[in-house]
């Protein structure tokens, strides 16, 4: 079941822009159209990664003409009421366990190797 991630904290502001990546999940009462990547925007957003540049995880941080920074989580969500977020999964594929990102098709492959779980 979608699972309910609440309204943001009054210090920052967020909404959902539309995922081009091809890869929206909707479930049975929402069409995909409306599902979008979280965005949360606020001067308590950093303006990077700590430590200087990660890549292309870079372009989740930005800043618009008012300087105000933003940040894109990868998170998919839809709004089912003002101020109410509903979280859908995710769109690159990685989660955080205990602070360490953790891609979740290296998991998956790594399960495939053992016997006892491809079925062999």
């Amino acid at each position: 079941d979608p699972m309910c991630i609440g309204a943001p904290l009054p210090c920052c502001a967020v909404d959902l822009v539309p995922d081009d990546s091809g890869e929206e999940e909707g479930d049975d009462h929402h069409a995909a159209a409306s599902i979008g990547v979280l965005r949360v925007r606020g001067p308590t957003v950093a303006s990077g990664y700590l430590g200087g540049e990660r890549g292309a995880l870079t372009e989740a941080f930005a800043t618009d003409e008012r300087n105000v920074r933003s940040f894109l989580t990868n998170d998919l969500a839809y709004e089912r009421a003002p101020d109410e977020l509903v979280f859908v999964g995710r769109r690159d594929g990685q989660v955080k366990i205990a602070g360490a990102r953790v891609e979740l098709g290296e998991v998956e492959a790594a399960l495939g190797t053992c016997p006892l779980v491809a079925g062999e």
